[in-house]
This record gives structure tokens, C-alpha cells and sequence, in this order.
């Protein structure tokens, strides 16, 4: 059973599934051969840079750019506000590609070494507004989390990237947050070499219709919605 982020009063939360992992049976270490044999060995971590994820191949996906992030103040280029108290961080650009027409950047964080807790959180946005909800990404990543955020599928703030473009539109109303899940878990896991052990989703205002359009499309993979500051539980 997965457990919620701590609330917090300006914002809204939703929670809602995660895989569990799997108890992995072993042998008792007899000599007798009757055990289990070992697992195979995992992927190996990745060093925080581009030149380390050269072989890496994302369906429908490729990585732009790989960046460590010092502890402390953090202003993200794009933007115009302060990240206070920030961990140690590995910055992963990519852009996610589900159709011919589609375009959707978007960022993992992961904290570094020891701080990372074992758990992801993908973030919504707001309005028509493709800017990424770094407050949001910066919050839960204070606490542990990987966090992963995205700018809807259009880089403008008009209307305009709607017009004659069907799958941008889709891509805004319900597929881009499934998009960048999973290929920021497959990120996730070539860092770390190692999954993630819960996925959460946290939003409100349109991320509230991203957060249920996920949890009704794409149930098996990620977390929920809080429309209207009201928080459901997706089903595994």
C-alpha cells in the first residue's frame, strides 16, 4: 500500500498507486544445490552526465541534456522563481515523442546519493500553460522523491498550438503525463539502476483533469487527481 506526501495547506495532493515490489524468495545456502539460484545482477548506476546515457534507448523519447545540480538555491533557466533548501540533485532533460506531431519536454530530478527515497512523483500543470510546476517538483523533492514534470505537449501560452493539431490537444488533455511517466521511469531506473518502488502523481487545476485522465486511461501506470483540491486514490 502506498502512503501520501505530507499535506500541505497551498497544495493540493493526490496519491494513488504504485507497483509493489515483489518479495524475492532465495535460496537457504546450502551446499546441496536445492535453493533458489541468485537474481541476475541489476543495471549498473549511471554517472550524472550526458556521455553516460549514450546507449540508452527510450521508446518514443530521447534525452537532450544531463546536468548535476548543487544543493542549496536552485532558479531553473526557464523560470523566475527561487527553489530555496534544495537537495543535491541530477537534472534529466528529454522530450517524449508518442506521435508524429507530438512534442512534450519535460525534467527528472533525482536527489542524489542517499536522499533519493526509492519513490517518484510525476507533477501537473496549470491552465493551458506548458510552464512546469517547479514548486510542486522542488517541494517533494525536498522530502525524498524523484519528481518529474512536463510542459503539456506545446510551448506556447495561446491557444494557437490547438489549432489543426488534434494530437496536441490530446497530448494536453490526457496523454502527456502517461507519456512522460513512463519514460521518466525508464530514466529513473538507467540513474539509479535500480526502479522506482511507488509512483505518485500530485496536481490541481489541470493537473486535476491530468491526474484522473491518467488514473482512468492508463490505471496500471501511475497515480491519481485532485480536482477542486479533492483528492481520489487510482486503483493498482
Amino acid at each position: 500500500m502506498g502512503y501520501p506526501l505530507p499535506t500541505r495547506a497551498a497544495l493540493p495532493l493526490a496519491l494513488a498507486l504504485a507497483a509493489s515490489l515483489a518479495a524475492c524468495g532465495g535460496g537457504d545456502g546450502d551446499s546441496g544445490g536445492g535453493g533458489t539460484p541468485p537474481a541476475p545482477p541489476g543495471p549498473a548506476a549511471r554517472a550524472c552526465q550526458l556521455e553516460s546515457f549514450a546507449d540508452v534507448r527510450i521508446p518514443a523519447a530521447r534525452i537532450t541534456a544531463v546536468s548535476p545540480v548543487p544543493a542549496g538555491t536552485y532558479r531553473p533557466s526557464d523560470s523566475r522563481q527561487d527553489l530555496n533548501d534544495v537537495p543535491a540533485f541530477c537534472r534529466i532533460d528529454a522530450v517524449a515523442t508518442p506521435t508524429a506531431s507530438s512534442r512534450i519536454n519535460f525534467q527528472l530530478w533525482v536527489p542524489e546519493g542517499a536522499s533519493w527515497n526509492g519513490k517518484l512523483v510525476a507533477t501537473g500543470n496549470g491552465g493551458y500553460s506548458p510552464a512546469l510546476s517547479y514548486g510542486d517538483m522542488a517541494y517533494a523533492m525536498r522530502q525524498g522523491y524523484a519528481v518529474l514534470g512536463g510542459d503539456t505537449g506545446h510551448q506556447t501560452e495561446d491557444m494557437l498550438w490547438g489549432v489543426s493539431n488534434p494530437e496536441k490537444i490530446i497530448d494536453w488533455g490526457s496523454r502527456s503525463i502517461n507519456a512522460i511517466t513512463v519514460a521518466g521511469k525508464q530514466l529513473l531506473t538507467e540513474l539509479r539502476g535500480t526502479a522506482a518502488r511507488r509512483a505518485y502523481y500530485l496536481g490541481c487545476s489541470t493537473g486535476g483533469h491530468q491526474g484522473f485522465a491518467e488514473a482512468q486511461r492508463y490505471p496500471r501506470i501511475s497515480t491519481a487527481s485532485s480536482p477542486a483540491r479533492r483528492a481520489i486514490t487510482a486503483r493498482p
